[in-house]
C-alpha cells in the first residue's frame, strides 16, 4: 500500500513537473505565432501585404514582468477585419525602426451601431465619422474639451499600451504620433478613435 502510494505521488510530481516545463517552454517560444497555415490566417490578405511586422524588437531579450505575453514576439492576426487598413483605406505600413516598445496615450471614443461598446449606441457609422472629424480639429487645441464629448470610454489618459495589443491602424497612428500629437479618427473595433500620445 505504501509503495504504491508513493509511486501514485512520485508520477503526479513528474506529471506537474512535465506540465509546468511545457507551458513555460511555450509561453515564450516565437514559434508560437501565427502563419497562414492557422485557423483565422489568411494567405490572400498576407500577400497583399495586410500583415504587420513582429511586434517588439529584434534584440531577443524577454520581456519584463510586467509586460503582457507575447507582447515582443507574436504578430497580430490580421483577417482583413476593422482596423486592419489606413484611414484613406491603403494597407498599413510597418512600424519605423525606433518605435518604442510602450507608449501613454489618451482617446477621444466614438461609437456607432454595431461597434463594441459597453452601451447600445443608435448612431450610424456615417454620423460617427462626421462626429469624430468634428472632434479632431477640437482635439487638435483642447484634448481634453474632446474627450469630455466623447463617448463612454474616452479618457485623457489611459495609461501605457505595448505594441502589438491593438489592431494595426490605430496602433501605426499612435505610435508613430510625436510626443503630444492627436491623431485623425481612425476606426477600430469599439469606434472611431482619436489618439493623443503622452509620452
Amino acid at each position: 500500500m505504501q509503495r504504491a502510494l508513493s509511486v501514485a505521488l512520485g508520477l503526479g510530481v513528474l506529471v506537474v513537473a512535465f506540465m509546468l516545463t511545457a507551458q513555460s517552454m511555450t509561453r515564450w517560444r516565437p514559434e508560437r505565432a501565427f502563419d497562414a497555415g492557422d485557423a483565422g490566417g489568411d494567405a490572400a490578405s498576407q500577400d497583399a501585404g495586410a500583415t504587420s511586422e513582429l511586434a517588439g524588437d529584434a534584440s531577443g531579450t524577454d520581456p519584463s514582468p510586467d509586460m503582457p505575453l507575447f507582447a515582443n514576439t507574436e504578430p497580430r492576426r490580421v483577417d482583413g477585419g476593422i482596423g486592419s487598413r489606413m484611414p484613406d483605406g491603403s494597407p498599413v505600413p510597418s512600424l519605423p525602426d525606433g518605435t518604442p516598445r510602450q507608449i501613454r496615450f489618451g482617446v477621444v471614443l466614438i461609437g456607432y451601431r454595431g461597434a463594441e461598446s459597453s452601451r447600445p449606441v443608435s448612431r450610424t457609422r456615417e454620423q460617427a465619422i462626421a462626429l469624430a472629424t468634428e472632434l479632431a480639429e477640437l482635439a487638435h487645441s483642447d484634448f481634453h474639451a474632446a474627450v469630455r464629448r466623447g463617448d463612454d470610454g474616452s479618457a485623457d489618459d489611459l495609461g501605457h499600451i505595448q505594441r502589438g495589443v491593438l489592431e494595426p491602424a490605430p496602433e501605426y497612428m499612435i505610435f508613430t504620433l510625436p510626443k503630444g500629437g492627436t491623431s485623425v479618427p481612425v476606426d477600430t473595433p469599439r469606434g472611431y478613435w482619436i489618439a493623443r500620445r503622452i509620452d
